[in-house]
């Protein structure tokens, strides 16, 4: 299970099958956890909803460290304006999870820990 702050956002499950889904580097050790970490803060993007569409094929992400700061993904092109120098940045990863969350899972992620775990964090 992952955590962003004090939230449970996401299992481990769902973040291999997003990562495998999306055929992301799983490849070492050192590869596969920064992968699912990077996976992890994309979730917790989407939970804390800071996506927002602009059209099909555009998004506003919201900054988690940086209050008023926005990046801007573009999926047609595969971009996104953060610092960030890996192609699959955490908020191209958030957009890809925010459009595909119901194909991937079926419920969205935020339904799946509702059901889980009560408001309290514990096991339902």
């Amino acid at each position: 299970m992952f955590k962003f702050g004090c939230s449970t956002v996401i299992e481990l499950e769902d973040a291999m099958a997003f990562a495998n889904h999306y055929r992301l580097d799983l490849a070492t050790p050192a590869r596969r956890r920064e992968t699912l970490h990077r996976v992890a803060r994309a979730s917790a993007i989407v939970h804390f909803k800071h996506v927002e569409p602009v059209d099909d094929f555009s998004f506003l992400v919201r900054s988690q460290s940086q209050l008023g700061i926005q990046y801007d993904v573009y999926f047609y092109k595969g971009v996104c304006n953060c610092p960030d120098s890996c192609p699959w940045c955490k908020h191209i990863l958030a957009c890809l999870w925010w459009w595909d969350q119901k194909e991937i899972f079926g419920l969205t992620a935020s339904q799946r820990m509702l059901e889980k775990y009560h408001a309290n964090g514990r096991l339902a």
